[in-house]
């Protein structure tokens, strides 16, 4: 159950993933930044956006919509190994560690409650044709409330 949300689930859970140490603030320059918009450098880094998520109906009480947000989290390597290895732990990071979590930004609170994947992490080849950097993603979506 989602509900209103202060900020966008895609940013709720790249600050999680990089308050528990899975990658860094993009203006960080650490390694395998993660950022909700796609840039040129570094090579190595991370993106989540938001995708399709799921509906799972309505309460009978009160009407309200039961929403789970969906997030696709893409890696992108100069070294496809280096890139499918982060991919296979940021997925394995989200199935089995993220259980009641909370972030707060900006002054607004959350709990993810958890992180559900829709599928196997994939390669989905090369950047640009001409490009050497490899593209890998996950897709899940997100049991998550505010609770501020």
């Amino acid at each position: 159950m989602s509900g209103l949300l202060t900020h966008s689930v895609n940013e709720i859970l790249r600050r999680l993933l990089i308050n528990n140490g899975q990658g860094t603030l993009p203006t960080a320059n650490g390694s395998w930044p993660i950022g909700i918009e796609r840039h040129d450098t570094p090579d190595n880094c991370v993106t989540i956006t938001e995708t399709t998520g799921r509906s799972d109906g309505r309460t009978m009480t009160d009407g309200e919509v039961i929403e789970h947000p969906g997030v696709q989290v893409e890696v992108r390597s100069a070294i496809r190994n280096t890139g499918f290895t982060k991919a296979k732990a940021l997925a394995t990071y989200c199935d089995e560690s993220i259980y009641n979590s909370g972030v707060t930004i900006e002054g607004k609170s959350y709990n993810v409650i958890n992180v559900s994947r829709v599928g196997v992490v994939m390669s989905i080849g090369r950047e640009t044709p001409e490009s050497r950097r490899e593209l890998f993603t996950f897709n899940a979506v997100v049991t998550i409330v505010q609770t501020n």
